[in-house]
Order: C-alpha cells, then sequence, then structure tokens
C-alpha cells in the first residue's frame, strides 16, 4: 500500500468515528458528558480534515515527482542526442552544431542553432536566400537567429 492509500484509509476511518461520535452526542444529551462529547466530535472531525489534507499533499506531491521524472528522461535523452553532433564552421564563420558522419541514424544532414542548443533544445536551422538569390543564409525558427552562410549581405559586401 503506498503512502497516498494509507493516507486514504486513514480519512475512510475515520468516517465510522466521526458517526459514532454524533450518535454519541445525541444520545449523552445536556450536561458534562455533552461538552466532553462535542469536544470529541470535534477532534475526530479535525483528524479526518487534516487527514484530507494530507492526502491532497500527497497527490500534489506524487504529481509532481513524475513531473520531475519525466524531465530528467528528457535530459538524459538530450544528454544522449547531444553527443551526435560537433560544434562546426557552417559558412563565412558562422558557427552550429552540425550531425556528425556517422550519426544519421536515418536522419538527412542538418545543423542545429548553437544559441538553441546550449538551452537544451533541438532547433534545426532552415536555409534561405536573401537579396534575390545574392547570399544563402540560415535561420533558426525558436530564437530568430540568422546567419549569412554564403554570398553577399543586404549592402553588397561579401561575408
Amino acid at each position: 500500500m503506498n503512502d497516498l492509500q494509507a493516507v486514504g484509509a486513514v480519512a475512510s476511518g475515520l468516517k465510522p468515528a466521526i458517526d459514532l461520535a454524533q450518535t454519541v452526542l445525541n444520545l449523552v444529551g445536556a450536561g458534562k458528558g455533552r461538552e466532553e462529547a462535542l469536544k470529541l466530535y470535534g477532534q475526530v472531525v479535525a483528524a479526518h480534515q487534516g487527514a484530507l489534507a494530507a492526502q491532497e499533499a500527497q497527490a500534489a506531491l506524487l504529481q509532481e515527482k513524475r513531473q520531475l521524472e519525466q524531465e530528467l528522461a528528457q535530459l538524459k535523452d538530450w544528454e544522449a542526442d547531444k553527443q551526435r553532433y560537433k560544434l562546426r564552421d557552417v559558412g563565412n564563420g558562422c558557427m552550429a552544431y552540425a550531425l556528425q558522419a556517422g550519426m544519421q541514424d536515418g536522419e538527412p544532414p542538418h545543423s542545429l542553432c548553437a544559441r538553441c542548443y546550449h538551452d537544451g533544445r533541438k532547433s534545426i536551422l532552415v536555409p534561405f536566400h536573401i537579396a534575390t538569390g545574392r547570399a544563402q543564409a540560415l535561420q533558426c525558427h525558436i530564437c530568430n537567429s540568422e546567419m549569412i552562410v554564403q554570398g553577399t549581405d543586404l549592402r553588397g559586401g561579401r561575408r
């Protein structure tokens, strides 16, 4: 039995005690016995509410644990995937993480954004042309960084 079930069993087990305390309270009538029965009833109800609160807290902790385990698994996967890439000059001195030869695993050659790579994200750089085909560039669609890797920039100079 896990902790959540144990707390649930305590909360469920207190319900008959609440009912019994209510019955005693009704039977005792007025006087000193009634005061004691009221105290007992209050304590049992408080214990029941505490058990329910503990059950809710335990459920929240279990949810957080599952989320953390999932994040840890994703980090481990990313660490393994990172080993497939090496920092390379992709043109004009622009740096990106390129898929290494022999590590393709069925993927076509591609490069990852260096900024996103260091932030723990895998963002494939997308090629495009600027200045009516005078320059080839790469763009990251996550952080919006761009780099001219071949050709002439918009001002007409060589890159």
